[in-house]
């Protein structure tokens, strides 16, 4: 691979930001234990996508999977997801 591949990229000024706050988001996870280590980002969108599916159980363990590798992990839920996982157990 060349360097070139990587340029574009670079190319918004955000990116290497952006790519910072994903890596320390999953370096946290992977300090707890979280397998596989996903960003909070990664780990809402999962549980959305699941729920979206119909696949509520699946989305009631990724939820309790994404609480076990963020301690703060409902406080980062969007309010709709909030209110759902309010109604669930910790």
């Amino acid at each position: 691979p060349s360097a070139h591949a990587a340029a574009p990229a670079l190319q918004d000024g955000n990116a290497p930001a952006a790519a910072g706050r994903q890596e320390a988001e999953a370096s946290s996870a992977r300090a707890v234990g979280a397998a596989p280590a996903l960003t909070r980002t990664a780990w809402i969108a999962r549980i959305r996508a699941l729920r979206a599916e119909g696949r509520e159980p699946a989305a009631i363990r990724a939820l309790e999977q994404f609480r076990h590798a963020f301690g703060d992990a409902d406080a980062h839920l969007p309010a709709d997801l909030r209110e759902w996982a309010k109604k669930l157990r910790r």
